[in-house]
């Protein structure tokens, strides 16, 4: 039979153990205010590398207002490079700080991985402590139970040990139970430090697809400065070609699109909910017949409602810096893309559960192909101003089910078309920091 007392031989056991694991204590601390010291050093690192982030997207703001100011006037060269100048200088800032926010997310592994090591070591030493305790405790004997009252000097007294025994089995039982939640929180942890390397490989992935895009950028202004010879009369004629190769193109999408939205019936389109493509973009164009002196100069002629006449725009344009996210506005698989010089560029189109189709276009990337099955917020590609375009910016739109097609134009090699709906019947949920324009 087993029994557990205190006996005079044991409470110096105890005290041992006790004695030893303060010593071993004391070393194990003095390391840990060491340890400690390399982790507020790394949290100062991380706070100076969240203030230099800060800097970076103050000079990035700074920029895109140079953009914005020149985005729909008369172009000239000179206006023209200076856009593609503020472009290029955006995308190197935002790339530097994609690079701080890389430099500060190794720097939070590096100290959470510190982290877990302590608390690991510092779990095991309590474990080992009690495995001591415990083995102190336990006395195996064949005796009687007059034999273990005979031990002590009194029955009051072997009361008084068997209590004593008792609060300190129960106080090491609370100490077990707290370690076995230390021991979870540190499985979470660990589980959170991987979600974390996993998020760092994606952004340094797209820290890489944004310097490719800024190599292309500065390839395109130096093709754009080649073709014009840096002549205002040559950059002239080559935008006159361009407009008017353009505008005859935008002339063929509306005729084709415009016959298949006589044939919609508004009450028949299904219901859905999209997010916004693009973080805190600037909405710079609306749906439909617009009136301003830039839609009526650029879009296919139209009326409105009250006779005035317009300029038809079949989507909603957001403008935010080259190389920006571009998000799936909803689940959905890719059922066409293409790229050229004219129109929308490189673009790329989803169909949605409900039917409804929509198109990203203007992009300088496209990271998914046809077929492929995405989820909502999935990047699909980064923002540009390839084809027709007068600045970094998306063209979205929205098409009604059952109407989406691809053709052949002698203009743009395959272009989208379909019977275009307003984008904001599905855009509803709106992301933290969508601008519309003052």
């Amino acid at each position: 039979m087993t029994h557990f007392f205190l006996t005079k031989r044991t409470l110096v056991v105890i005290i041992s153990v006790f004695c030893c694991t303060a010593v071993c204590l004391g070393i194990f601390f003095t390391a840990l205010q060491a340890t400690g010291d390399e982790i507020e050093d790394l949290q100062e690192q991380i706070r100076q590398k969240e203030e230099e982030q800060k800097r970076l997207q103050k000079q990035v703001s700074e920029y895109q207002a140079v953009i914005h100011t020149h985005q729909h006037e008369a172009r000239t060269l000179q206006q023209h490079i200076a856009s593609f100048d503020a472009e290029i200088q955006i995308l190197a800032t935002e790339i530097e700080v994609k690079k701080a926010a890389v430099e500060t997310k190794r720097l939070e592994i590096e100290k959470t991985k510190i982290e877990i090591n302590l608390k690991e070591e510092l779990i095991e030493k309590r474990e080992q402590d009690i495995v001591y305790l415990l083995q102190s405790l336990q006395v195996v004997s064949d005796q009687s139970f007059i034999e273990i009252i005979l031990l002590h000097d009194s029955f009051s007294d072997f009361l008084d040990k068997v209590q004593a025994r008792d609060q300190l089995l129960a106080a090491l039982q609370e100490i077990v139970l707290s370690l076995q939640e230390e021991r979870a929180l540190l499985e979470i942890q660990k589980e959170e430090l991987l979600q974390q390397e996993e998020d760092l490989v994606n952004e340094q992935n797209e820290l890489d697809a944004q310097n490719s895009i800024l190599a292309e950028a500065r390839q395109e202004r130096a093709v754009l400065l080649s073709e014009t010879r840096s002549s205002q009369a040559q950059y002239q004629n080559l935008l006159n070609q361009v407009n008017a190769q353009d505008k005859a193109l935008r002339e063929e999408i509306f005729q084709l699109e415009e016959e298949l939205r006589k044939k919609l019936i508004p009450a028949t389109l299904p219901q859905g909910t999209f997010i916004w493509p693009n973080k805190g973009g600037l909405i710079t164009q609306g749906y439909g017949c617009l009136t301003s002196r830039f839609a009526v100069r650029s879009y296919p002629r139209c009326q409105t409602t009250n006779g005035q006449t317009g300029g038809f725009h079949n989507g909603v344009d957001i403008a935010a810096p080259l190389g920006s996210a571009i998000l799936a506005a909803d689940s959905g698989v890719v059922v066409g893309r293409s790229g050229s010089r004219y129109g929308y560029g490189n673009w790329v189109a989803l169909r949605h559960a409900n039917g409804v189709v929509t198109l990203y276009a203007h992009l300088s990337a496209i990271s998914v192909g046809v077929g492929q099955h995405v989820s909502v917020g999935d990047r699909i590609g980064n923002m540009g101003s390839t084809g027709f375009s007068t600045g970094s910016h998306l063209h979205f739109v929205a098409y009604a089910p059952n109407t989406f097609r691809t053709v052949k134009s002698s203009r743009s090699g395959l272009i989208p078309i379909g019977a275009t709906v307003n984008p904001y019947t599905y855009l509803s949920k709106i992301y933290p920091g969508q601008r519309t324009p003052k």
